[in-house]
C-alpha cells in the first residue's frame, strides 16, 4: 500500500514537472527568438535573473508537489493542494517573465560614430507622452533600427549636450530619434572598413569570413561600426554596407583609433 502511494506521488510530480518544463520551453522560445535573439542576450547581459526564475520554477513546484501530496486526502483537497502549487508556480513564473520584458531592448540606435543597443527601462515614460506619434510605444516583438538626428539649432544643440553630460544620451531620448534609412549616408560615412578592425584583431578574419558566408553577405560588403549597451561597450556590429544594416554582432572593442 505504501508503494503504491509512493508511486502515486511520484508520477503526479513527474507529470507536472513535465508540464512545467513544457510551459517554461514554449516560453523562453519567446523571450530568447523574440526579446534576446541570437548575440543579443549576451550582449545585454540580463537574463540570468530569468533562468534563475525559471530553474527554480521548474524544480521546486515538482518538488513541492511531491512533499505535499497524499493519496488519502480527498479529491478535492488534492485539487486544492495542486491549484496553489501552480499558482506559485505561475505567479513566479510571471514575475520573471515580466522582468525580462521591461529590460529587453526596444532600439539598436545609431548615434554619431557608433551603434547603440538600449532597453525599455533606459527611455523615461515622460519623454516617451512627448514624443511624436510613431514612438510612444515601445516595440515588444524585438529590437528596431532607429537613428539619432542632428540638433535643429544651436540652442537645441546646447540643451544635447547639457543632457548628454547629465548621464542622458540623444539614443535614449525619442524627441532626437528619426528612421534609420534616413541616416544611412551618415551612418556609411561613420562606419569603419574590416582591413581596420584585421589590423588590431586578425584572429577575427576566419569568423567575419564564416559570418559573412553565414549570412549571405559578400566579404567585400562587410563594414562595422562599435555597439554598445548599457552593460558593455565591447562589442562589434558587423554592417552589410548593400542596405546599410547590421547583420550580426561580435565581441570585441570597437573604439579603435582612427589613423
Amino acid at each position: 500500500m505504501k508503494k503504491h502511494k509512493a508511486n502515486e506521488r511520484i508520477k503526479v510530480a513527474a507529470a507536472h514537472a513535465a508540464l512545467s518544463l513544457i510551459i517554461a520551453i514554449g516560453i523562453s522560445a519567446i523571450v530568447f527568438k523574440v526579446w534576446f535573439p541570437r548575440e543579443i542576450s549576451e550582449i545585454t547581459g540580463s537574463t540570468s535573473l530569468y533562468w534563475l526564475v525559471i530553474s527554480m520554477d521548474v524544480l521546486c513546484g515538482p518538488l513541492l508537489l511531491l512533499f505535499i501530496w497524499n493519496p488519502e486526502k480527498s479529491r478535492r483537497a488534492l485539487l486544492t493542494d495542486a491549484t496553489i502549487v501552480a499558482a506559485i508556480q505561475l505567479t513566479a513564473l510571471a514575475y520573471g517573465v515580466w522582468t525580462i520584458h521591461q529590460i529587453r531592448p526596444v532600439y539598436i540606435v545609431f548615434e554619431i560614430d557608433r551603434l547603440r543597443m538600449i532597453n525599455a527601462t533606459e527611455v523615461d515614460s515622460d519623454d516617451l507622452r512627448k514624443a511624436p506619434d510613431r514612438w510612444r510605444k515601445l516595440p515588444s516583438l524585438g529590437p528596431q533600427l532607429i537613428s539619432t538626428r542632428t540638433p535643429k539649432d544651436s540652442a537645441e544643440m546646447l540643451r544635447s549636450i547639457d543632457l548628454s553630460l547629465a548621464g542622458k544620451e540623444p539614443s535614449v531620448r525619442p524627441e532626437m530619434w528619426e528612421e534609420y534609412a534616413s541616416a544611412k549616408e551618415r551612418i556609411r560615412a561613420a562606419s569603419r572598413t574590416l582591413p581596420e578592425l584585421l589590423a588590431v584583431y586578425p584572429d577575427m578574419q576566419t569568423a567575419i569570413t564564416q559570418l559573412a558566408e553565414k549570412f549571405n553577405v559578400p566579404y567585400s560588403s562587410v563594414i562595422w561600426l562599435p555597439l554598445t549597451s548599457v552593460r558593455s561597450m565591447d562589442w562589434i556590429a558587423l554592417i552589410d554596407s548593400r542596405n546599410m544594416e547590421p547583420f550580426t554582432y561580435l565581441p570585441g572593442d570597437g573604439f579603435i583609433p582612427r589613423k
